[in-house]
C-alpha cells in the first residue's frame, strides 16, 4: 500500500488549504474539492485511493449526508466488484462544521459517517482521525467538546452578505441561540430593509462591505431614529458590526 491519502471536501477556500497544509504537516496525501459532485467524480476514478474522507456540512451543490451515502455506495460496489464479495474497506468519513450543524448520532449512522468533529479542528484531533483512518487502534474520540451557545431570545438580527453557505451556517446558528435572522445579499438590500423598518433590528451585520458604505448607512438610520424619537415612538438601540474578510 502507498502513501495514504485524505479527501476534503469543504467549500471555504481558507478553511480547505489550512486543512491541507495540516494534514500534509503529517506525511499524509491529500485531494481537496470545493464541491461533492466533483469530489465523487474522482472517487468514482479512484478506487481504493482515500482512507480519510473529511467533508465539510455546507455544500454549495449537495447535501453532505446524501454525498457522504453516495460515497459509501461507490466505494462498497468497487470492491464488491473487483473481489466478489460483500465486505469492503471503505474510507473513514467525518463531517466537519460548527456546533449549528451538528447531526444527530442516528443521522450520523444512516449516512455511514463515522462522527461529526466541531471546527476548528486542533492538531490533536487531527491526529486521532488520521490514526483511526490507517487502522490503528485508538479509543480516544476526536469529536471536540462544545461550549453552550448563548441565549439570544428574543433578538433580531439583520445579517448581509453575498456568499449563500455563510448565509445558511450564520441563520442556523443564529436561529438555535433563539434569536430570529433576516437576510439580505447586499449593502443596498440591508439599507432598504433597515430604513423600512428602523426599529425592527436589534443587531445588523454586514460582511465585506465598503466602509464608505457602512458610513452612509449608519448615519442614515441614527437620523432615522431620532426622528422617530423626536415624534415619541418606540425606539431601541441598534448595534452595527462589520466583518471584514482577509
Amino acid at each position: 500500500m502507498g502513501q495514504p491519502c485524505v479527501l476534503i471536501v469543504i467549500y471555504n477556500t481558507t478553511e480547505r488549504l489550512l486543512l491541507k497544509q495540516m494534514v500534509q504537516m503529517e506525511g499524509y496525501a491529500v485531494h481537496t474539492f470545493e464541491t461533492g459532485l466533483e469530489a465523487l467524480r474522482v472517487v468514482a476514478a479512484n478506487e481504493g485511493t482515500y482512507t480519510l474522507g473529511l467533508i465539510g456540512a455546507v455544500l454549495p451543490d449537495i447535501d453532505p449526508h446524501i454525498l457522504c451515502s453516495q460515497m459509501l455506495e461507490l466505494v462498497r460496489g468497487q470492491t464488491t466488484a473487483r473481489h466478489n464479495r460483500s465486505v469492503s474497506h471503505a474510507p473513514l468519513l467525518v463531517l466537519m462544521g460548527t456546533s449549528a450543524f451538528a447531526p444527530s448520532p442516528a443521522v450520523l449512522v444512516e449516512t455511514g459517517c463515522e462522527e461529526f468533529i466541531q471546527k476548528p479542528v486542533n492538531r490533536l484531533a487531527l491526529n486521532l482521525l488520521l490514526a483511526r483512518s490507517v487502522n490503528v487502534k485508538t479509543t480516544t474520540p476526536a469529536t471536540l467538546l462544545q461550549s453552550a451557545l448563548p441565549k439570544l431570545d428574543g433578538f433580531h438580527l439583520l445579517y448581509a452578505e453575498d456568499s449563500l453557505p455563510n448565509q445558511k451556517i450564520v441563520k442556523r446558528m443564529l436561529e438555535k441561540a433563539g434569536a430570529k435572522c433576516t437576510l439580505v445579499d447586499d449593502g443596498k438590500a440591508a439599507m432598504e430593509t433597515a430604513l423600512n423598518n428602523p426599529t425592527m433590528f436589534d443587531c445588523i451585520l454586514m460582511v465585506g462591505l465598503s466602509v464608505e458604505f457602512i458610513r452612509v448607512l449608519i448615519c442614515v438610520l441614527a437620523a432615522v431614529l431620532l426622528l422617530l424619537a423626536r415624534d415619541k415612538q418606540c425606539v431601541s438601540s441598534v448595534f452595527i458590526y462589520v466583518i471584514y474578510q482577509t
